[in-house]
C-alpha cells in the first residue's frame, strides 16, 4: 500500500484533520485531502482510498451532512478497509454513516480532540500490522536495553508471555573459532518471538533459520558463523514454525550488542541437510 491512512473529513473540519496528519506523520504515511488531490478530484479520492490500509473518518456534523464524507466512507466499506471513526463532536450519526460504522471501534475527541490523538494513533498502529510489528519488537528491545543486568526473569515479564523456550547452554557447531553459547527464546502475545544469544564476533550476513519443526533448529549468521538451537522447548516448536522471522539480539557484557531479524525458513528434515 502506498498510504497507511486515508483522512475523510469534512472541509470545515480541514484545520483539525491537517492538525491530525501532522500529529501522525511522518511516522504514518497519511492521504489528505486537498494536499495530495492530483487530477480529477473524485478519482484522486477514489485512488487514495485504494491505495491506504486503514480510514480515519474526523465525525463532526459538518461530516454527518456532508455527502461527500459519506462518498468517501461507502468506497472505503466496499474495499473492505477498517475505518476508524474519529469523533470530534458528540453528535448522533446519520442513519447512512450508521450503516457503515455501526460495528467500527470508535474513537472520541471532545472536547478536546488534540489530547485523543495518542489513543487515535493507537488505535490506528493497532490495524497497520507491520507498524505494530516494528513497535513491539522496538519496545521489547528499549526493554531489554534499559536492564544494565542480564536478569533472564525480567526479560520474560518485559517481552509479554514468557518463554517459548528455556534458556540452554549450547556448544557452537559449524565454527571452528567460536565457543560455547547459550540462548533464550520468548514469545510476547503478538506471536513474534525474540532469541537472546551470547555476542559473536563476526557480523551476520544473510542470516537464516532453518527449522525442521522439531528439537533443534539451524541458526546461520554467515559463512563463518552458524551454530544450532538444541533442546527446544516443547512449547516454543509450534511457534517458531509458524512465524516467518524472528528477532535475534547479542548480548555482551550484560548490554545489547546487536540485533537484527532473521527469517525463517521450514525444512522437511534438518539432518538430511548435513
Amino acid at each position: 500500500m502506498k498510504y497507511d491512512v486515508f483522512i475523510s473529513h469534512a472541509s470545515e473540519d480541514r484545520e483539525i484533520a491537517q492538525e491530525l496528519c501532522n500529529y501522525l506523520e511522518p511516522e504514518i504515511k497519511c492521504w489528505i485531502a486537498p494536499r495530495n488531490v492530483t487530477g480529477l478530484y473524485a478519482r484522486s479520492i477514489i485512488n487514495g482510498i485504494k491505495e491506504s490500509q486503514v480510514m480515519v473518518l474526523v465525525f463532526s456534523e459538518h461530516a454527518n451532512e456532508s455527502p461527500h464524507v459519506e462518498n468517501e466512507v461507502d468506497n472505503a466499506f466496499n474495499e473492505g478497509k477498517v475505518i476508524i471513526p474519529f469523533r470530534i463532536e458528540d453528535k448522533q450519526m446519520s442513519d447512512v454513516l450508521l450503516y457503515y460504522l455501526r460495528k467500527s471501534h470508535y474513537v472520541d475527541g471532545f472536547p478536546d480532540a488534540v489530547s485523543a490523538f495518542g489513543e487515535l494513533k493507537n488505535q490506528i498502529i493497532n490495524n497497520l500490522p507491520e507498524l505494530r510489528q516494528e513497535r513491539d519488537l522496538d519496545d521489547a528491545l528499549k526493554s531489554i536495553a534499559s536492564i544494565k543486568s542480564y536478569d533472564l526473569d525480567k526479560l520474560k515479564k518485559m517481552f509479554g508471555m514468557g518463554p517459548a523456550g528455556s534458556p540452554i547452554d549450547d556448544d557452537l557447531t559449524f565454527d571452528d573459532n567460536a565457543t560455547s553459547t547459550r540462548y533464550d527464546m520468548l514469545q510476547n502475545e503478538a506471536g513474534e518471538i525474540l532469541i537472546l544469544i551470547n555476542y559473536q564476533n563476526t557480523e551476520p550476513d544473510g542470516p537464516r533459520i532453518v527449522y525442521d519443526g522439531g528439537e533443534k533448529a539451524l541458526l546461520y549468521r554467515s559463512r563463518e558463523s552458524a551454530f544450532m538451537l538444541n533442546n527446544i522447548n516443547l512449547e516454543a516448536r509450534v511457534p517458531l514454525s509458524q512465524v516467518d522471522e524472528v528477532l535475534v539480539v547479542e548480548i555482551q557484557d550484560d548490554d545489547v550488542a546487536r540485533e537484527y531479524k532473521v527469517p525463517v525458513r521450514l525444512v522437511k528434515n534438518l539432518d538430511a541437510l548435513g
